[in-house]
Formats: structure tokens, sequence, C-alpha cells
């Protein structure tokens, strides 16, 4: 370990904070090293001697205590240049000195953890090709041979950090021709979840600096601001300056509007955090009224009374007391409906396209997908039904030509020419003042991630992985990463063009009937709910984003029940299903967007569907199998979506399949049918709902239900009862039907119809 350390002391630029300490040590910062190092290795082997697994608890440990560690000892801030990487050698060199122990882990994740602290250093690690290349090629030496799991999981997160700021195809192409190694899949993994992350994207930092924008002056002040943007500080962090005079700031936390003397508005109703990427919208009027929105949320509104802002001639990104990371800024001209506010936050920060105005309608469109929609429309505090006209007017806002100011660090990428310091200027087309001396404007550059995986052709990898995997643990890890991918938005779009999700189900159906003969367990059912938009903390939250995902790969019970076998009933088939019913049940009953969800279903044509498959299901098995111990879940919600989706087409629709499968001599799918209908019955009447039973006894038909009741007695295997009771509550209720009915003789027509199933045969 002293030859590690010696090379650890070369390679880092470390200030101690306090330096009379060890003042007599030949090598002081060697010495820290080796405190630090040994500090956890000793608490380690006392705490955790017997362990053998690493877990994420663990690794998230190891990181506390490092960084602990170091804040006690050393100088660091996020702008710290603590790598020297002007010797790359000696950087390959500390690589050679691996042991597999937990005294290495400390020194992987002093470096993990030092770029993880400031942006010049993690930038700084893609500089180091030849010790990514080494410390590939030691995991996969070793792979899943460690005797140290935390040595192994701290290399992977560094292979990682320095492939998210460096990342050639090659690199991408190698991890998949090789995703059945564990350690290759963590890492694509990992880096799939970057492409849709926002804090993984390209983003400015500024340090106690500015840019002026002039912008177009108008007679009166009707301006939003929209800051994606993540505090360095919340003691005292000056985001933006209005007009010369009137300051944006957070100060204790708290959003602040302040002039050159005091504070002037506080709103306290939300308290901000270090290290939170948030969205913050800051709309003013002509009558000096701020209004501040934070993730979409309305915070409060106040006036401004002393020092009132009349126009916007200027303003200033920034100040000389600030520290934060821009994702994106905007200024806009015109006020934003909260409406408009919750759409942009939806749609996110790093949107380059989905302003282009196309055919006849705002470009915005495009991107506002009923979900989003329909998660913006329940955000805002009034709970009227909005408009078609008022909707058109909010969105109308939207468009591009309403943008004064866009400042998107991924269009400043093309004109960035490389600074030891990763340093940055705005210059723009406008008279204005470039960041001081005293300040800098740093630019955070990603290894863009989402054009490496499209020129890698990832789907396709992904896919021939899935087909060439021998375990369910291997197709899970497939399944995954693709899940992953398609959580961005550009991939998804791909993906729906080339694949679809009907290839997914494909893939996977033919898997699990051909090669693994048993069907897919519940990690893959609730991989598939969560990315369809089930929310697992707070149902009442979840909602139907994808229909199309949702269709192939929820719905279809090919995937959760082959046969009834032991390989069928140990992974949980039944209950996957049982599940699966209650799940469609509360998105329509429990979540706060059961109409949205209950209209999806109908589209999704789901009641059709759920009926036939399950009839398909028990055709191919033993009446006698435990498949029909499903059946009452089944009634249960066929009620739900009947209740969700009450119409004339599909009740009929309905009657006509029972009968359908009475002919059939299908008991237990016509049962099921028969008594959805009788508890929707027995539900609007239950509920005093009148109105609904009078509908409801119109749609049925009369004729038709003789039919049934005629068939059932003639097959002389199911009871007529139910049939019967849906009968008289049809022509009870409505009383005109009935005068007509009684008139008809149809009450001896049922007597008839029934004598042979009541009086026995002689």
């Amino acid at each position: 370990m002293n030859k590690t350390t010696l090379i650890l002391r070369d390679i880092l630029i470390l200030q101690s904070i306090d330096n009379d300490v060890e003042a007599d040590v030949e090598n002081p910062l060697q010495y820290e090293l080796t405190e630090i190092i040994q500090g956890y290795s000793n608490q380690d082997n006392t705490s955790n001697k017997s362990e053998k697994s690493i877990t994420e608890e663990k690794v998230c440990e190891l990181n506390n205590y490092i960084c602990l560690a170091f804040s006690k000892r050393f100088d660091l801030g996020h702008t710290s240049e603590s790598f020297n990487v002007t010797k790359p050698r000696q950087w390959t060199q500390l690589l050679e000195t691996l042991t597999d122990s937990i005294s290495f882990a400390v020194v992987v994740q002093i470096i993990v953890t030092l770029a993880n602290i400031s942006l010049i250093n993690k930038q700084n690690l893609g500089k180091l090709k030849q010790m990514r290349s080494r410390i590939y090629e030691i995991l996969s030496e070793k792979n899943e041979t460690w005797e140290c799991k935390l040595l192994q999981s701290t290399l992977i997160e560094l292979y990682t950090l320095m492939l998210s700021v460096d990342c050639t195809p090659s690199e991408l192409q190698n991890l998949y021709l090789h995703q059945n190694s564990k350690f290759c899949n963590d890492i694509l993994n990992s880096l799939s979840l970057q492409v849709s992350d926002s804090r993984s994207q390209n983003y400015l930092q500024l340090e106690n600096a500015y840019k002026t924008f002039q912008t177009q002056k108008s007679a009166k002040i009707n301006n939003s601001f929209l800051f994606f943007v993540e505090f360095n500080t919340i003691t005292s962090n000056r985001i933006m300056t209005v007009d010369k005079h009137i300051y944006l700031e957070i100060k204790e936390g708290l959003f602040c509007i302040s002039n050159d003397n005091y504070m002037i508005g506080l709103f306290e109703n939300f308290e901000f955090e270090v290290s939170n990427l948030y969205f913050v919208a800051v709309v003013i009027d002509q009558n000096s009224r701020v209004t501040l929105y934070v993730d979409g949320n309305l915070i409060n509104q106040l006036t401004l009374f002393q020092n009132p802002i009349c126009q916007l001639s200027t303003c200033e990104l920034g100040s000389m007391i600030c520290s934060f990371k821009l994702y994106r800024f905007f200024l806009w001209d015109g006020l934003l409906t909260e409406f408009a506010i919750n759409v942009l936050h939806g749609i996110g920060s790093y949107y380059q396209y989905t302003f282009d105005k196309k055919e006849n309608a705002c470009g915005i469109l495009s991107s506002c997908k009923d979900v989003l929609i329909a998660r913006a429309l329940l955000m805002m505090k009034s709970s009227a039904e909005m408009s078609f006209a008022k909707f058109a007017a909010e969105i109308e806002v939207l468009e591009i030509g309403n943008i004064a100011i866009d400042i998107n660090p991924n269009d400043m990428i093309q004109d960035f020419t490389e600074s030891p310091i990763f340093t940055i200027k705005l210059d723009e087309n406008v008279r204005s003042n470039d960041f001081p001396e005293m300040g800098k404007c740093y630019l955070y550059q990603s290894s863009s991630l989402l054009s490496k995986f499209v020129s890698v052709d990832c789907i396709r990898l992904a896919f021939y992985n899935m087909a060439k995997c021998s375990t369910m643990d291997d197709l899970f890890r497939h399944v995954s990463h693709l899940m992953n991918l398609l959580r961005n938005i550009e991939i998804l779009n791909w993906f729906k063009k080339d694949f679809g999700f009907p290839l997914v189900a494909y893939t996977l159906r033919q898997k699990i009937t051909q090669d693994l003969f048993q069907p897919l367990n519940i990690q893959f059912f609730n991989l598939f709910l969560e990315f369809c938009g089930w929310n697992f903390n707070d149902i009442s939250r979840s909602i139907i984003i994808d229909t199309e995902a949702y269709e192939n790969l929820v719905l279809n019970l090919d995937l959760w029940y082959v046969k009834e076998d032991q390989n069928s009933l140990a992974s949980g088939g039944l209950e996957i299903i049982r599940f699966l019913f209650f799940q469609i049940s509360s998105l329509m009953e429990a979540s706060v967007y059961s109409k949205f969800n209950a209209e999806k279903f109908n589209k999704m044509k789901t009641l059709e569907k759920l009926c036939l498959s399950y009839q398909a299901t028990m055709m191919k098995e033993d009446p006698k199998n435990k498949f029909s111990e499903l059946s009452n879940d089944l009634i249960s919600v066929l009620l739900t979506l009947l209740k969700y989706n009450f119409n004339k087409w599909h009740l009929q629709w309905f009657l006509h399949l029972s009968y359908y499968f009475v002919k059939c001599k299908n008991k237990c799918s016509a049962e099921i049918i028969l008594q959805a209908i009788d508890q929707l019955f027995a539900f609007y009447l239950d509920q005093g709902n009148d109105e609904n039973a009078k509908i409801l006894s119109k749609i049925i038909p009369i004729k038709l239900m003789l039919m049934i009741m005629d068939q059932l007695v003639k097959n002389n295997e199911s009871s007529p009862i139910i049939c019967l009771n849906i009968l008289f509550k049809t022509i009870l209720i409505n009383k005109p039907l009935f005068k007509q009915f009684y008139k008809n003789d149809g009450l001896k027509l049922i007597g008839k119809k029934l004598s042979p199933y009541f009086l026995p045969t002689q």
C-alpha cells in the first residue's frame, strides 16, 4: 500500500485545511491519505468481517466515509482541480499496484468522490484513456472471481464515470458483445439511465459570474423567467437581475426579491435544498405582481409595492454572488399560465425540436402527449374543466416566437473551444458584458451518450442479447436495459417506428415457450408496470403512460401463464394475473387520473381482450385447473371496466359474447359475463342511481336474454338463475317495457322455457 499512496500523492492535487498538522512528517499528503485508507480498512475489518457480498448500502457507506474524511482535511469546492492528468502513465501505474482488498477499494472511491465533487475533476477523467482501457481489462480478467466485491463495485463505478464524459461507439459496442458478463450489463444499465436523466446532460456552472442581455424594450413588463437549475449553495445565491435594480435570489433556502438595500419580497412556502434539480418559473406582470412556481407547483404570488418593476430593458443571468448549475434558461414574452408552466416542466430541459411549427398547430403539441397534458391539468389549482378554446389559447403562448432568450448548453458545445479549466464565454450577438475575470462560467460536457447508443444500433443489440440468453436472470437484465433505453423519448420514437412493442412481446413469448419453459416472473411484471406509469410509492398517482407497451406487455396473459405445471406455479403466474386485475381496477378507482385511465382502457378494448384471453386460456387447460380460481377476480375487474366505460356497444357486445359461450357450452366464461352484468345492475340499484339502471334496462335486449336462458336450459349444465335475475331487473325497472312484456305473455314464455329445468323429466 506504500507504493500506492506514493503514486496517489503524485496524481492528486490537494490543499490541506490546516498546514500545521503533521509538519514534522516528510510527506504530509501521503501520510493523510494513508490514515484515511487505513481508517476505513480497520473499521471495515472489525464491523463486517464475515460479510461476503457487496450491497449498495456498503458502497454508500464508503462514499460517506470518504466525503467526511476529505471535508475535514482538505479544501475542496465545486470547481476544484484535484487531478494531475499531465502524466497519464502514473494513473496506469496506480492500477498496477492493485490488490484484491478493501484498502484498494478505498483508493478507487477517493478518485470517484473527488470526480463527483468537482466538474473539472470529472471532465479531466475523460482524458485518461489508457487508464480507462486498463480498468476494463482488469474487470474482464477477474469477472466474478473477486474476493472483495466492494473493489469490483468501485471499479465499475469509476469506469462508468469515465465513460459518461468520454465514450466511443466501439467501447459501447464492446460492452454489448460481452453483456452476458454481469459487470458489462451493470455498466450499460447505468449509462442507459443517464440518457434520460436531466442531471447527466450538459450544463453551465456559474461561479460569481454573470451575463447581461439587452431585451426589446416594451411599454410594460409582462414576462416569464424559467430556470432549470441546481443550486450549489442556498445561503446567498443571486441568480438573476431584472432591469438593473431588482434581484431574484435564494437566501437561507428561501426565494426572495431584493434591491440594493433590502429585501422587498419573500416566498416562505417553499425551502430549496442544495444539489437538487429544480424547475423555477417566475412570472412578472405589468402590475408588479410576481408569481413563483417550483416544479410546476404554484408556491405563492405577491405584489411589489416598493421598487415596482415597470418595464424590462436588460436582465443579467447570474451575479457576482452566485454558484449554480444551469441546464436551461428561458425568458418568455408574455405571461405563462399555470397550465403552460406544467407542460414545460413535463417536457423537461433538453428539448430541441419541440417548438418547430408544423401544419397548422403549435409545434409544442408534438411533444405534448395526452399523458403530459392530463398531468398538467391535474396540477392546476382550479378544478374546473378546461374548454378546448381555452386550452388552445393556453398552448398558443408556447409558440417559439414568444421566446426572447434561450440559453441552452447543448447549443454552445459546437462553438466551445476546450480550455484547461473548461470555462466558456457567452458571446451573444448583442451588446453585453462578458464574464469578469474574478468570476467564471464552466461548461460541463457529457459524452453525448444518446448519439453513441443510436450509432451502435442499441435496440438491435438488445434484441440479440435477449434472444441469446439462457437463463431467466439474464433475460431480465437484458429486458431491463431495453426498458431503460426506451425512457428516452428519441430512442422510444425510433423504437416504435422500426420495431414496436409487439416484437418485444413475441420475442419474450418465444423465449419462455421454446427455451426457458416457464412464464415470466413478478420482476418482469413490476418492470413493465413501472415503465407504463404505475406508481409503487403512491397508487393514486398512477397513470397509463404508454398504451402500446401496456397492451402488449402487461395485458398479455400469455407472458404470465403458460400451462398448468410446476414451473408456472413456481413463477406465481396466477398471482401475477390476480395482481393485474387489481391493478386495472386501481387505475380507474384509486388513481386521480381515473377518467384518463378509463379512456385508455376503452381505446385498448381491455374488456374484450380480457374476456377472450381468459376463455382462450381455459380452452387450453383441464377444466379443473387452478386458472378457474381467478373467475371472481375477473368478474370484479370486468364490473369496474363496465362502470367506467358504460355504453350500449360494450354491453351488447358483452351479452352477445355470453350467448356465443353458451352455444359453445363454455359454462365458466358465460357465467362470468352474466355475473358481471348482474352485479352492474345491483351496483346502480344499491347506489340509488336509478337513471343509469334505467339506461341499462333499455340497452339489454330482452330477446337475447331469452335466447341465452333457453340455451342454458337446453345445455342442462349451468343454472339459468343469473340470467333470470338480469331479465327481471330489466323489465321491472322499465315500466313501459314491463307492460309490453306482460301484454305479450312474456311471463308465460319464461315459465315455458324454464319448465324443463325446474320440473323433473319423466
